[in-house]
């Protein structure tokens, strides 16, 4: 079928921008198809398989193949073929690997980095062909079990945070650059500094943009009832007065009741609290009402006894001051209530290996509010609504004989009928040689499918999965896989038949391959675009702006995106007010044109004329525009900048060129340079910039990301 050319010449007019966005589900419905077994045993040797831990594989075209690579870390760190799980490299080590290995592009170059976090103190840095780069000791003991990757400052370059899983009050949290160099201000909190903390034993950070100000914050549950929370420079967040006399995060212990958390002290035999020793923290704007929440799932316990007496798990969700989310008539000043049986069935990792509450946020149901989905102690998989109540058959109870616990699930509308399943892997007492199972349940909590993971190998001991397992296509056909991690397979990776329409809403360990707590549009989700699939190196930033609803293509059948094509005037226009100013933005009509070839019945004549009525373009002549003309490199350095700062704004003038082919006497150089010192772009060589060359469609889309901050 030869491809249907949009009307608007490649832009996608407001009003069917969103709907051309959604994958559209066929009129007969696909049912939600039983997983198939692909290959097992990933990362194994011909003597067996390596013990496995928490980790959650990640998905992402390495070697730059055009085929995906499976990446995940039990001690050692291996890169497996998608298509069939054999081993394309292996980094070998004798300390596990607990988080999940995270995957980015460090440095903004082009290439993939590895990056994973290990018992011994260490954090270690690979290329994207398994060749270590760097490895640090960020603490100087412990184990690294808390790992995050996020550009703290919308600059180009991503950090990497760390937390250390010892004990200690102060310096829980480090950050280093894409280099391997301890930032300034870190580690934190720092000495002598008020508040409480301890050691993070389980995936304990969350980072992201709190308060739009173009700086993510970071946030900590420790191994006590204080969460610590800094800002890009480790300096510590502070709270809403109702605290009184107290100033920051840590210093204000959570409890069941929050008139406890503002007395500041509890009774203890009366009065409980939470631990947040094993807490992995998401954000996520739960209402829809464009501002994010903090959800945390802390232990709660009675400090009246000796040991302390676990109770139940259960969510809180937190605002930036600290205080409890209430909104859009939902209240979580209190939390829910346990149900029955919502105690511990173990605590003891002799017999089982604990359940981690890892959180995970999605709309199950379609309403545009988000769920609060977690694993717990009590053997069961738990999903709260935002009027704190399980709906449907929720908590679902891990079947199987003895002991069994949930890992962190997935969540995905694999059929395209509006309502979510939810995946998860599952794992038996250690006694003797049973199997967990991979889990299929509806967005009521029903089981689809239980499906037993492979035997360990060798053969004779237990074998379940802990981790996240991953949703991603790791083969050439238009369906999903799911890949997991085993505690004595290896890798498996199971084909989803009947999935080429799926919607993935949370797809991996921690929300993203960046292991950050956010679910965001990353190289593991899907793309509506057949010519930008999730590990094509323009893939992040065309999905962030197609949701963002800057553009929707540039074909409607099938949906493409021409990240290679150039970008007309007329529709620069349009992608930069829609990053300015928001998806709905719809500029004044034109009533008089201001050029001769944009009349006012062309569709981008309002787009061109607002671009002109704030001086950021004169057009091309005295009475053109040249809508049809293609933007060069050095035009859009101007269009990115005037835009984002204003008509009035003037860079820096350039004194020392680092392009050979842009020349202090260029009148484009000194926007160029303030793009480069931005962390926009870094050239499209090295040592040059192409001024003259036409941006792709590809590139703009980095362009305006990087520029105006669009997640």
């Amino acid at each position: 079928m030869r491809p249907m050319r949009l009307a608007s010449g490649g832009l996608r007019l407001p009003a069917l921008g969103a709907a051309l966005l959604c994958f559209t589900p066929a009129l007969a419905q696909a049912q939600v198809s039983a997983p198939v077994l692909k290959w097992q045993r990933g990362g194994c040797t011909a003597g067996g398989c390596q013990t496995g831990w928490y980790a959650s594989p990640a998905v992402a075209d390495l070697d730059r193949d055009g085929l995906p690579d499976v990446v995940w870390g039990a001690y050692d760190v291996v890169a497996l073929n998608g298509a069939d799980g054999s081993l394309k490299w292996r980094a070998a080590n004798g300390n596990r690997v607990w988080p999940g290995v995270a995957v980015a592009d460090l440095t903004s170059d082009g290439t993939l980095e590895v990056i994973a976090g290990r018992g011994g103190d260490l954090l270690t840095v690979y290329n994207r062909l398994g060749t270590p780069l760097w490895s640090v000791n960020p603490f100087g003991s412990g184990e690294v079990r808390t790992l995050a990757v996020e550009d703290l400052e919308f600059d180009g370059q991503f950090e990497i945070v760390v937390g250390r899983a010892s004990g200690g009050a102060i310096r829980q949290l480090n950050a280093f650059t894409p280099a391997g160099a301890q930032r300034a201000g870190w580690p934190a909190r720092h000495d002598g500094e008020p508040g409480a903390g301890w050691g993070m034993y389980n995936q304990n950070v969350t980072v992201a943009d709190l308060d739009g100000d173009g700086r993510r914050e970071v946030i900590g549950p420790t191994d006590t009832h204080y969460i610590t929370a800094l800002d890009n420079n480790g300096a510590q967040l502070r709270v809403n007065p109702v605290y009184t006399g107290r100033q920051f995060w840590a210093e204000v212990g959570v409890h069941v009741d929050h008139l406890v958390d503002v007395r500041g002290y509890a009774n203890c035999g009366v009065e409980h609290r939470p631990n947040f020793a094993d807490s992995a923290p998401v954000i996520a704007d739960v209402n829809g009402d464009g501002v994010a929440e903090i959800v945390v799932v802390g232990n709660v316990y009675n400090c009246g006894t000796s040991p302390y007496t676990s109770l139940y798990q259960m969510p809180f969700i937190l605002k930036l001051d600290r205080t409890r989310w209430s909104g859009s008539g939902f209240d979580w000043t209190a939390i829910p209530l346990p149900g029955p049986n919502s105690g511990p069935q173990a605590e003891d990792y002799n017999v089982i290996e604990s359940a981690l509450p890892n959180p995970v946020v999605a709309d199950l149901d379609g309403d545009g509010r988000k769920e609060i989905l977690f694993p717990s102690y009590d053997g069961r998989l738990h999903a709260y609504w935002l009027d704190k109540t399980e709906h449907g058959s929720w908590p679902y109870d891990v079947p199987g004989a003895g002991i069994r616990f949930a890992g962190e699930p997935v969540v995905a509308d694999l059929d395209a009928d509006g309502q979510a399943e939810v995946l998860f892997t599952s794992w038996p007492q250690k006694a003797g040689a049973g199997v967990g199972q991979l889990h299929v349940l509806s967005s009521l909590g029903v089981s689809l499918f239980a499906i037993d993971l492979p035997a360990s190998f060798p053969a004779g001991i237990w074998n379940g999965g802990l981790g996240a397992p991953t949703l991603a296509n790791i083969d050439a056909d238009a369906d999903l896989e799911l890949v997991a991690g085993t505690a004595h397979s290896g890798v498996v990776a199971y084909d989803l038949p009947n999935t080429p329409d799926a919607r993935v809403l949370w797809s991996t360990g921690r929300g993203s391959g960046k292991r950050s707590g956010v679910a965001k549009p990353e190289r593991e989700y899907r793309s509506g675009f057949a010519d930008v699939p999730p590990w094509h190196i323009f893939y992040p930033f065309v999905n962030t702006v197609a949701l963002n609803g800057v553009s929707s293509g540039c074909w409607a059948s099938p949906p493409l995106f021409c990240p290679a094509n150039g970008i007309s005037r007329a529709e620069m226009a349009v992608f930069l007010l829609r990053s300015l100013n928001g998806p709905t933005y719809v500029p004044p009509a034109c009533t008089v044109p201001l050029f001769t070839d944009v009349p006012c019945s062309s569709p981008y004549a309002r787009w061109i004329n607002e671009l002109v009525a704030g001086a950021v373009t004169a057009g091309c002549g005295p009475t053109t525009y040249c809508p049809d003309a293609l933007v060069t490199r050095e035009q859009m350095a101007v269009f990115l900048l005037r835009t984002r700062f204003g008509s009035g704004y003037n860079p820096p003038a350039c004194t020392a060129p680092t392009f050979t082919d842009v020349p202090c006497s260029s009148p484009f150089a000194a926007w160029i340079y303030d793009l480069v010192a931005r962390g926009i772009t870094g050239g499209c060589a090295t040592g040059a910039y192409c001024p003259a060359s036409t941006a792709t469609r590809g590139q703009m889309a980095v362009f305006l990301v990087r520029t105006f901050g669009l997640q």
